[in-house]
């Protein structure tokens, strides 16, 4: 079912975030521009660039690897979750389908732009810890110590993922005093990530360049540490509490009576079917150090990316920093629940948790539909102002603000033809002044200067042809001319 329902958003939202740029690239130069385009990642750009050679512009492909990603993680979720609290083994489904759950991560339907270079590298030091947690520290052999280093040393290689992600887990190991896990995990990430910076132009992505990252931090104002809490407690309570905060029932909206009864039945099911596994069940063990382990995993492995990183974050694609951690918080806050929770209530919890995931889950479904359809009607409006004669054809409009322009735009163009899709380029108003100047400074084409796109994002190699203003606030654009009161 939660499959069924990423695949479903997928599907109807195509391209989702950062899949909208490996479409651009496709139309503008074919997988081997994608793969040019990867410098910061080299081994992430070539696994995208060969999906992309062998499935095309054609969906089913990068959703069909999309789905491989979550289910693979949510494996490793209830493998780890079993080890943690063999007394609460039962509820290894629930911790499945909140991995899967659009909660805390809103990355859920974008395909290998997120599979490659940010989820398999948790996929691989996850598939590591799990293999040390099989036997006791002093007892692993060293085919299982030389497999995790393996492990490490492979995610470290595809990207910066793994770092924050052994770091995650090593913490967990260091409160199990695992001494020889914790030596072999960061011994194979350290090594990774020697290979990783020399093979990768790490100076085009401020995230992955150490130099930038100092610096940021040694400049910082002393507000790091209230990032990183802040950070973990939305990661954590905070992102399971606002969607719980946000339920609401639409009596006229069918995709929120569709959502209501899919969680529902879910939810019902889940507890009816758990309850007496819950209640034949060993009695809970003092959880409390493993929930704290895993509460200390989540807080450092979020340190380096909010060291340098601003909360809270404003855009959906930025909660793939919360990957490295996702499902240690997962593990920490049904933990929790249960462990406050008397066991004869425990399928409430169940019930709880299970309705609030694929409630969610249904609803982010539909909401990428709707999206990718209100953003096709803005393009349609705004095409016949860009029209098929050659230059950039700028658009300052507020519409798609929680996405990024660039997504926004190539959303909205999918259904043209290039070169006239890669003629529109749109801007948000908070950014207008700064790179296009005040609305009554009358600018000519050749004074005009949009932002310089480093990676991913290149633009034709025509002029600036039409410079307009959105104020319709709507996905019915109503563009005037953005300078006033100028000569034609």
């Amino acid at each position: 079912m939660a499959a069924s329902a990423i695949a479903v958003g997928a599907w109807r939202g195509f391209p989702v975030q950062d899949d909208t740029y490996v479409v651009r690239l496709l139309r503008l130069g074919g997988p081997t521009l994608v793969e040019s385009q990867h410098a910061d990642r080299p081994i992430a750009g070539f696994l995208i660039s060969t999906v992309s050679r062998i499935a095309g512009e054609h969906r089913p492909l990068y959703i069909a690897v999309g789905l491989l990603g979550w289910m693979l993680l949510a494996l490793e979720a209830a493998l780890l979750w079993s080890r943690l609290f063999p007394e609460w083994s039962y509820a290894w489904p629930v911790i499945s389908i909140s991995v899967m759950s659009p909660v805390v991560t809103l990355v859920q339907f974008t395909t290998i732009t997120t599979v490659f270079p940010c989820l398999l590298p948790v996929i691989l030091v996850l598939a590591a810890l799990l293999c040390l947690l099989g036997r006791p520290d002093a007892a692993a052999g060293a085919p299982a110590r030389i497999g995790a280093a393996l492990l490490a040393l492979s995610a470290a290689v595809v990207s910066e993922y793994a770092i924050a992600t052994v770091l995650a887990a090593a913490t967990l190991l260091l409160f199990q005093r695992r001494w020889r896990g914790i030596v072999t995990l960061l011994g194979g990430v350290f090594v990774g990530y020697v290979v990783y910076r020399a093979i990768s132009d790490v100076t085009l992505r401020m995230t992955t360049n150490p130099q930038v990252q100092l610096r940021v931090l040694l400049q910082g104002s002393g507000s790091f540490p209230f990032r990183l809490l802040s950070a973990t407690w939305q990661s954590t309570i905070g992102s399971w509490s606002a969607v719980a905060s946000e339920m609401h029932v639409e009596w006229d909206s069918k995709s929120t009576l569709v959502a209501l009864a899919i969680g529902l039945v879910s939810a019902t099911g889940a507890a009816v079917a758990l309850r007496p596994l819950a209640s034949s069940g060993q009695g809970p063990r003092a959880a409390g150090p493993r929930l704290a382990a895993l509460v200390a995993a989540v807080f450092v492995g979020l340190s380096p990316i909010f060291a340098i990183w601003d909360f809270p974050l404003t855009r959906v694609f930025e909660t793939r920093y919360y990957l490295p951690v996702l499902v240690f918080s997962t593990c920490a806050v049904v933990g929790g629940l249960l462990s406050l929770t008397r066991a004869r209530f425990a399928p409430l919890v169940i019930f709880a948790v299970v309705f609030l995931s694929t409630n969610r889950l249904v609803l982010r479904s539909v909401e990428e539909g709707k999206l990718q359809r209100m953003l096709e009607r803005f393009g349609e409006s705004v095409r016949p102002y860009v029209g098929r004669e050659p230059g950039i054809v700028v658009l300052v409009s507020p519409t798609g603000a929680r996405i990024s322009p660039e997504e926004t735009m190539a959303k909205a163009t999918f259904r043209w033809a290039f070169p006239e899709a890669g003629r529109l380029w749109i801007v948000r108003p908070d950014n207008a002044e700064k790179m296009l100047g005040p609305r009554s400074s009358c600018r000519s084409g050749d004074e005009l200067r949009l932002d310089a796109q480093r990676i991913r994002w290149p633009r034709p190699a025509e002029p600036f042809r039409r410079v307009l203003w959105d104020s319709s606030h709507s996905d019915e654009a109503d563009p005037e001319p953005y300078f006033r009161g100028c000569a034609p």
